[in-house]
């Protein structure tokens, strides 16, 4: 997300680069990012809260760079220069409007995109090594290849989301794009919603967003939704890991067990 944000960013400011194709250099730059990392830690055979922990301290390390690096703006950040509403700038401050449409949009795609590919040869081997790593490597699927092309697909199409971000906010800093709270944002509504589900991170994010903004409305800027949303996605994970569309889904499997013996009786 950071890397999307800043690509885009510096490209406008520096060479007045139309956003919608800083977006795309921010993917390119995000995926290659996201290989590398993947090659680093699957051929470490980092595996669970191994993983986690690495890729935590490599972005961890580019945060701290950035920080560092006074070309980009250090620690204060970049702030995009507002101009009038243009497609071309990505900008629209006499109304918000088109920013929810574009994020529309952008979501349908990316569902479309995961809709596809769940039904396809790479969601059949994502969905094998996910549930059984080691029998998936028995059937002859190749893991590492394919850990590597998801952790690429989704270091490119979260770098979307960065340049997004920073167009609607216009300002971009390693604190507010590459922090760790970040990625923990990023993850609490797949978490809660169900991961590996098409319509889970989207139930999530409709349960934990509110909850958090609320939270922050009653309470006040303590921290305390961090708290409640942190407790609510740990509860989750341990005691209904599927999430709640897997809730659901059992909820549905049973009526649907039960309603022969309905018509029967």
């Amino acid at each position: 997300m950071g890397l999307g944000a800043y690509t885009s960013t510096m490209l406008y400011i520096a060479y007045r680069v139309t956003p919608w194709l800083g977006a795309l250099l921010g993917a390119l730059i995000a995926a290659g990012f996201g290989t590398i990392v993947g090659v680093i830690c699957f051929r470490l055979g980092l595996k669970g809260h191994y993983f986690v922990i690495a890729t935590i301290a490599l972005a961890e390390i580019v945060r701290v760079t950035f920080i560092n690096w006074a070309d980009l703006g250090g620690a204060w950040g970049l702030l995009i220069p507002v101009v009038r509403d243009s497609l071309y700038d990505f900008q629209f401050h006499s109304t918000r409007v088109p920013y929810y449409y574009i994020m529309l949009l952008m979501l349908l795609g990316l569902l479309y995109a995961k809709w596809r590919a769940a039904n396809s040869k790479w969601g059949y081997y994502f969905t094998a090594i996910k549930d059984d790593e080691e029998m998936a490597e028995s059937l002859g699927i190749d893991t590492f290849k394919y850990k590597l092309l998801a952790m690429t697909i989704s270091a490119a199409l979260t770098a979307f989301g960065g340049t997004f971000y920073a167009q609607y906010v216009m300002y971009v800093s390693p604190d507010t794009v590459m922090a760790v709270h970040v990625s923990t944002d990023i993850l609490m509504g797949p978490v809660v919603g169900g991961m590996g589900t098409l319509l889970g991170p989207l139930l999530g994010a409709a349960i934990i967003q509110p909850i958090m903004e609320l939270t922050r409305a009653y309470v006040g800027g303590r921290g305390l939704d961090y708290v409640v949303a942190g407790l609510l996605t740990v509860g989750v994970a341990l005691m209904r890991p599927s999430g709640v569309v897997g809730l659901f889904e059992k909820y549905f499997r049973a009526i649907s067990l039960r309603s022969p013996e309905i018509h029967q009786g």
